[in-house]
């Protein structure tokens, strides 16, 4: 049996809002400002809540063996959907 094939690679930066007991994040960010921007305007909204702006740095993940691995349907390189979040 064929092992699965591990793949790596940077990703273009894309920035998700973070808070301890919030809700999961609903968006990415595709710049440092926008982030800021949002983080910013969440604090102000909860007082005495730590928000945190993360960043992306690699994206992994794991291909099928080789002998079942489907098609390529052009969509494997893409770092963001169309609806903006990350894949």
């Amino acid at each position: 049996m064929t092992e699965p094939v591990i793949k790596s690679r940077d990703v273009d930066n894309f920035y998700l809002i973070w808070t301890k007991n919030g809700r999961n994040p609903k968006r990415a960010h595709t710049n440092l400002d926008s982030a800021k921007r949002e983080v910013r305007r969440l604090a102000a909204l909860h007082q005495n809540t730590r928000f945190f702006i993360l960043q992306a740095v690699e994206r992994v993940w794991v291909n099928e063996a080789p002998d079942r691995q489907p098609a390529p349907t052009g969509d494997e390189e893409r770092d963001l959907n169309p609806a903006g979040w990350p894949q």
